[in-house]
């Protein structure tokens, strides 16, 4: 009879979108995958069985919600979930299921706890705000006991790893880092580069993605290079750093296309010369990835993550984090060069996507580094 290994997320397309191929992986190892996440919709239900796991829907988790309450009864439908399946193996990732899904494993006496991190959110990133340093100062204890005794903890990139074993006090020998979610080649082909110039990010509308870094770097850009397109897709989100609506209004006012939320990234991937993130602080982030795949060069930040994906003056540029002349000047470099140079840039970022983010391999070293083995 296969293992059982209950795969927590904390959004439901993601699960279905960042880990189908660490889903498929598991599944060739025998494993029979339960795969949880909140509010799951029918065709992300359909998706997720499809690949042969059974998907299960809470009704009671809230990423962003403080509410301990909503907590509780989270904890409760967990518990419920793993008397039901009993797994021989949790796998969290995201804060609040490693917090309450590791612990609810070791209550149910599941001694394989894998934890994973493609990030470390809004707690320890770049700023010193009273609810932020409060914050973090609850995560930390949280995170404390959550992962004691874990078999595996997983991370992105080498600075989130060597922050939990300096600041939370993990054991080193259990921590490991893969690359990133990894990101489908065939599925982001590459595309040849349009003919007019267009500057995309894509993003939660987030400060600490950079957002007013690059849209005021954008709309100095439009005033020496009219011709460019700078353009913003993603949505508003209910966190403390969200923009505000009356801002975003402001700026395309200045000439910033706003698309919104796209299901598909891949045709406004296409109609892009250069794909741009000044975030503060990520994982391995997936929207360079996929504008890696489909032969895009990057701009982004020298910030954990973000300098995952960039071989300086090879295949983008890195600027330093919250600089906005430092972005527009790298903008501007971008504009200013030759079709070659961004031609033999995102010739660079497709190659180094095949070699190093391919998304099967890295699911494989992921179950591989969780000790999840055939």
């Amino acid at each position: 009879m296969a293992r059982t290994v209950v795969l927590i997320g904390s959004y439901a397309p993601w699960l279905y979108s960042l880990r189908k191929d660490l889903i498929s992986e598991l599944i060739a190892r025998d494993y029979h995958v339960v795969a949880v996440a909140p509010q799951m919709e029918p065709d992300i239900r359909d998706k997720l069985a499809a690949l042969g796991c059974t998907p299960v829907s809470v009704d009671t988790q809230n990423r962003s919600s403080l509410n301990p309450f909503k907590d509780l009864l989270y904890f409760r439908e967990l518990i419920r979930i793993f008397r039901a399946h009993k797994p021989t193996a949790v796998f969290c990732y995201t804060l609040k299921p490693v917090f309450l899904g590791l612990i609810a494993a070791r209550v149910m006496g599941v001694s394989h706890r894998v934890a994973m991190f493609s990030g470390l959110g809004y707690a320890f990133t770049q700023g010193d705000e009273v609810k932020r340093r409060v914050l973090r100062v609850i995560v930390r204890v949280l995170l404390k006991i959550s992962l004691s005794n874990c078999r595996s903890i997983i991370f992105q990139n080498r600075d989130d790893r060597d922050h939990f074993i300096a600041e939370v006090g993990v054991p080193a020998a259990v921590c490991s880092v893969v690359n990133g979610s990894g990101v489908d080649t065939a599925y982001y082909a590459e595309a040849p580069l349009p003919p007019t110039l267009s500057f995309l990010m894509i993003s939660r509308f987030l400060k600490d993605k950079g957002l007013y870094e690059y849209l005021d770097a954008g709309v100095a850009l439009r005033k020496t290079h009219p011709e460019a397109q700078v353009k913003l897709a993603g949505w508003l989100d209910n966190s403390p750093n969200s923009i505000k609506i009356e801002e975003l209004d402001a700026y395309k006012a200045q000439g910033i296309e706003v698309l919104g939320r796209l299901e598909d990234v891949r045709p406004a991937i296409r109609e892009s010369t250069v794909l741009v993130l000044p975030s503060y602080r990520e994982g391995t982030p997936r929207t360079l990835l996929e504008g890696m795949a489909m032969g895009r060069p990057l701009i982004a930040t020298d910030a954990p993550g973000c300098r995952e994906t960039i071989v300086p003056d090879h295949n983008g540029y890195l600027v330093p984090v919250a600089d906005t002349p430092a972005l527009l000047a790298a903008m501007q470099a971008m504009a200013d060069g030759a079709p070659d140079l961004r031609r033999r840039m995102g010739a660079a970022s497709r190659a180094l996507a095949q070699t190093k983010f391919e998304s099967a391999a890295v699911a494989r070293a992921t179950a591989d580094q969780a000790g999840l083995v055939s």
